[in-house]
């Protein structure tokens, strides 16, 4: 946050160029965890403009857009609209960032029951629609994260004689209290992984964060940010809420 005029003066001079925007305001709003959005307003319609600026992420939201315009040629309803440059590509390069544009959805971010029923219900006509073949991550099932968990486990072991800070400390006696329990599931992690990790069946285009990423209007919602979609079982989507007895039927009911 806190762009200097300079930056916002190439910024809209590059959607001036690049989509043919007259630009009478633009502010940058809250959100972008990977990088900035702002809210583009010129004389009739609003927009958002989603830049990316880590390498890591820019790939991901880069694919999104393939997919994003997919499902809208599919005529899936109530998600993101990307809008196309002048050149018709879907997204452009802006100061060494990923840069998209879409239509702007009125209305506040909300998670409540009658919200996860609404995305629930997005959600199962994406997977009805699913196809193999487009450029987003596939689900491996595999115990990467684990073998992750445990290398950072042991680096922090490590560098602990040498920088004995207090809270380094302090994780690692958390970690020694809890190991009881982190085998215990890293042993069924291990055991699900290796019965589910040969079976791609059941694989369709998830959203991956779906709960904190519904805008509602008070009559619609809209399930936007698709930078985390990937090829995997619904489950994916489902499993924040898979404690609570009336989201389990809830998504049963719209799959």
């Amino acid at each position: 946050m806190g762009r200097d005029e300079e930056y916002k003066n190439r910024l809209i001079y590059f959607l001036s160029d690049k989509y043919g925007f007259q630009v009478n305001n633009i502010y940058e709003i809250k959100g972008g965890y990977y990088g900035e959005v702002w809210c583009l307003e010129n004389i009739d319609f609003k927009y958002f403009v989603k830049i990316i600026n880590t390498t890591a992420q820019r790939k991901r939201y880069e694919s999104s857009f393939l997919l994003l315009n997919y499902l809208n040629e599919c005529g899936i309803k109530y998600i993101s609209k990307p809008i196309k440059a002048l050149d018709g590509s879907l997204c452009t390069v802006f100061n060494n960032s990923t840069l998209g544009v879409f239509d702007w959805i009125e209305g506040k971010n909300i998670q409540n029951e009658k919200s996860k029923i609404a995305e629930y219900d997005i959600l199962s006509s994406v997977y009805s629609v699913s196809k193999p073949g487009i450029d987003i991550p596939v689900e491996d099932l595999s115990i990467s994260e684990l073998t992750l968990f445990y290398k950072q486990h042991n680096e922090l072991s490590t560098i602990y004689p040498e920088y004995p800070k207090r809270e380094t400390y302090r994780i690692l006696e958390l970690l020694e209290s809890k190991s009881s329990i982190l085998q215990h599931r890293a042993n069924r992690l291990l055991y699900f992984s290796e019965l589910c990790k040969y079976d791609k069946s059941n694989f369709y285009i998830t959203h991956g964060d779906a709960g904190g990423n519904i805008i509602t209007d008070d009559k619609y919602f809209y399930l936007v940010d698709w930078d985390s979609a990937m090829y995997a079982p619904p489950e994916r989507d489902a499993w924040f809420c898979l404690n609570r007895d009336w989201a389990i039927s809830a998504f049963h009911k719209s799959l």
